[in-house]
């Protein structure tokens, strides 16, 4: 019965165990299929992973070209609205279109953009050269390469000598960045004046030009030819303007200024002072221009109020106080504010006493301001049919410590300092006008 029992149990025991093993090759059939597919599934995770790096890549390179493209397309925009610009200086406008020309053909690093005529050769712009030194060189125009279509030129400084002597070649030389080649296109602006842009590859650089180069150098030389056929035609149209209404101003001062040059020296003696007072180049040149139209007003004033040599009535006075208000009629355009501003208010005080609108203060535009004090010094100097012409020393005795007429009140303490430090020179000049 034992025997029976312990075969049963071997029995039971075999049978678990070929189950168990049958099991095991089963489950282990699975771990393996299911391992060998685990494994392709990474390498197919991968394999989109590197997918997707690529992709990731292609976006990047895809993103930094539509950044470019953006910043070009703005750069060209911001070119072409600035053509109408007119509070932009011509130097400001080339600086800003030579720029965007090296950003568009990244090998140029260097450039100039230069205008010949009668005058010589100077430079409205560069980029790496030293502008201030070219600009103090005696450059005749027949120094310039002129190319009427766009070109490469290797060696430029070399070929340069075929049109200027040595000491000019070696001068120019230190006033210029070395130059592999140099791609330049010129263009004629009117009959005297040619205008050229030259973008040039550093000496040592492997880049080149292509034609893409050359294609963007030629639309933006008809661009800056443009902006400068405009810019010439508007400064005729202001300069014939100016010299009209100095005519003008001629007529209206001839009634008391027998010799006709009071707006003449108001306007030279205006620009000296000025040029030692903190005020930037372009204002200088404005004051010294629409200095001589202080008076222009007074075109509108009866003549027989103008030409009495004695002294005014007080309905008299009044009348001949609207000249100042009287200017606006034709100076009323933006380009002519600085004159509009010296015209209205140069009988301004700076201590509020004067007319028409009785400013005081910082409210009193600076280039009034300055023509105001040089009118006195004038007015005081000249020989009127009513009075004699004083000294330069009682002059500046009246404006320095007053009269019946004349407090130093009336002018700013800045510009008056100013006024004193160069009273010697403004003598000097006064004697000569």
């Amino acid at each position: 019965m034992e025997a029976v029992m312990i075969n049963f149990i071997l029995i039971i025991f075999f049978i678990v165990v070929l189950i168990l093993t049958i099991f095991l090759f089963i489950s282990r059939s699975k771990i393996q299929k299911q391992a060998r597919d685990l494994r392709y599934k990474i390498k197919e995770i991968k394999s989109h992973e590197e997918e997707l790096e690529e992709m990731n890549k292609d976006l990047e390179e895809y993103s930094q070209e539509n950044n470019q493209l953006s910043e070009k397309l703005y750069l060209l925009i911001n070119i072409l609205s600035d053509l109408n610009n007119k509070n932009l200086s011509v130097n400001k406008y080339y600086d800003k279109l030579l720029k965007t020309i090296l950003f568009l053909v990244p090998e140029a690093k260097y450039g100039s953009v230069s205008i010949s005529d009668e005058k010589g050769w100077r430079f409205l712009s560069t980029v790496g050269h030293d502008i201030e030194y070219l600009n103090k060189l005696d450059l005749k125009a027949s120094n310039k390469i002129i190319s009427n279509e766009v070109k490469i030129y290797d060696n430029l400084l070399d070929r340069l000598g075929k049109f200027m002597d040595r000491e000019t070649q070696k001068k120019f030389g230190f006033g210029t960045k070395p130059i592999k080649s140099s791609l330049i296109g010129s263009i004629d602006i009117e009959d005297e004046i040619n205008l050229s842009i030259s973008i040039d590859i550093p000496y040592f650089s492997k880049e080149n030009f292509d034609n893409n180069s050359k294609k963007i150098l030629e639309s933006f030389l008809n661009l800056a030819s443009s902006y400068l056929n405009q810019k010439l035609e508007g400064d005729k149209l202001k300069r014939a303007y100016i010299k009209f209404t100095n005519k003008l101003a001629m007529i209206a001062e001839g009634y008391d200024d027998i010799t006709g040059t009071h707006i003449y020296r108001v306007g030279k003696l205006s620009k000296l002072l000025a040029k030692n007072m903190d005020i930037p180049e372009e204002k200088i040149e404005e004051i010294s221009v629409f200095a001589p139209l202080h008076d222009i007003g007074k075109i509108f004033v009866p003549p027989e109020i103008l030409k009495k040599p004695g002294k005014l009535t007080e309905e008299e006075f009044e009348e001949m106080k609207k000249h100042t208000i009287m200017s606006k009629k034709l100076l009323d355009s933006k380009y002519f504010k600085t004159a509009q501003n010296i015209a209205m208010y140069h009988h301004e005080k700076y201590d509020g006493s004067g007319y028409p609108f009785g400013l005081k203060g910082e409210e009193i535009p600076i280039e009034a301001q300055i023509v105001s004090i040089i009118d006195v010094y004038d007015a005081l100097r000249s020989k009127r049919p009513y009075k004699d012409g004083f000294s330069h020393e009682k002059t500046m005795k009246i404006i320095t410590n007053g009269d019946n007429r004349t407090k130093t009140s009336h002018f700013s303490p800045e510009i008056l300092e100013a006024f004193l430090k160069v009273e010697k020179e403004i003598e000097n000049k006064w004697g000569i006008l």
